[in-house]
């Protein structure tokens, strides 16, 4: 596998302050860290017809996942999303 092609996806959940559900994004990256989703700008858009700009540290969650294409696998020591950079775990079920 190229290592410069594995990817990890960073899940974000909002609230919308107009109806409070989670509202979920996603983010494709090369980097692993939370912080240059942190700074990235999204437009978010809730069902209930409110949308917004949020910056990614504002999420209420932030969830990374390795993510490879599906003829790759996935390198051992990416398999799950651990260590002192991950802020949240699988939570995004506790909204």
């Amino acid at each position: 596998m190229n290592a410069t092609a594995f990817m990890f996806l960073h899940i974000l959940a909002f609230q919308c302050p107009q109806c409070e559900k989670p509202v979920v994004e996603s983010v494709l990256s090369p980097m692993r860290s939370l912080e240059p989703v942190d700074s990235t700008e999204l437009i978010v858009s809730c069902p209930c017809g409110w949308s917004d700009g949020r910056l990614g540290a504002q999420a209420r969650r932030h969830l990374v996942l390795p993510w490879s294409a599906p003829h790759e696998s996935v390198p051992p020591d990416q398999e799950e999303s651990s260590g002192e950079e991950d802020r949240e775990e699988d939570t995004l079920n506790t909204l």
